[in-house]
């Protein structure tokens, strides 16, 4: 490096001296993963980017796809990709204090996705169930049924008829607890048709919501008595004349869909008049 004073060729002087290139400080930031629903596409819990800079001392800038998404210290990430922070530094640089090289943070999703699956047929005493997955995503699970203890298997037995709730639990922390829902379905064994308010017509409610259910009603020799559906009132006891029928056993055909097939269970129930 020369410097030379204008007008004057003769003047010059001549020494050596050393510059100092300190390269742009490395910004190490912690990337994540994200949970996302699996049958929406919806981003359940996202993630938390930390830069962990001083914001009276530097600006942050995150960007997505090239797209400016985010300015300030942090930035909460709902999406999974690549981002890249570039910092502006808002004062001067010394030495080896000075601005961050630009850097690049990965963040994950996971989309686990799981249902319910019988291993009994309907309409038994005790049910076995299991808690299938569909899509395993990035995280280690426990599992608990309505208020039960966690526990590490997705299998539960014994299970007597009624309404049901499975608590999922994420150990990874990734994702917030799933509930999966189901009704191990049951039929009435006898109803008392005598307008005390109490089993006075007969049904099988755990079914209302099918629309598509059907059950037929018939006397121990096989003839229609009635035609009801589950989300409806119900028998009431009485024939096709609106006569009450005598105490017996009487048979029904439910037809109903599950999973997507049409299934038919056949049994018997009583009538009791007291």
């Amino acid at each position: 490096m020369y410097n030379k004073i204008k007008g004057n060729a003769d003047c010059f002087v001549e020494d050596q001296f050393q510059i100092t290139v300190n390269p742009l400080v490395h910004l190490e930031i912690k990337g994540g993963v994200i949970c996302v629903d699996a049958a929406t596409g919806l981003t359940t819990d996202s993630f938390l980017l930390e830069s962990k800079l001083d914001e009276d001392e530097f600006t942050v800038n995150w960007y997505f796809n090239d797209e400016l998404v985010g300015t300030g210290p942090n930035y909460l990430a709902t999406k999974a990709g690549e981002y890249r922070v570039e910092t502006v530094k808002l004062t001067e640089d010394n030495g080896e204090d000075c601005n961050y090289a630009p850097t690049i943070v990965v963040v994950e999703a996971s989309t686990p996705k799981f249902e319910i699956r019988f291993l009994t047929k309907d309409f038994v005493d005790k049910y076995a169930i299991k808690v299938h997955t569909i899509e395993q995503g990035l995280g280690e699970y426990l599992y608990a049924i309505d208020n039960s203890p966690f526990q590490t298997s997705n299998l539960f037995e014994n299970v007597i008829p009624g309404e049901y709730t499975i608590t999922i639990k994420d150990l990874s922390g990734i994702c917030s607890d799933f509930t999966l829902n189901f009704i191990a379905i049951k039929y009435p064994k006898f109803f008392t048709p005598n307008n005390d308010g109490k089993n006075d017509t007969w049904n099988i409610t755990d079914l209302k919501n099918d629309p598509n259910a059907i059950i037929k009603i018939f006397t121990r020799f096989g003839n229609l008595i009635t035609t009801i559906k589950p989300n409806g009132i119900g028998w009431d006891g009485k024939n096709k004349k609106g006569l009450p029928v005598h105490s017996n056993d009487y048979w029904f055909l439910i037809s109903y869909t599950k999973n997507g097939e049409i299934k038919t269970y056949r049994n018997h129930f009583s009538l009791l008049r007291k």
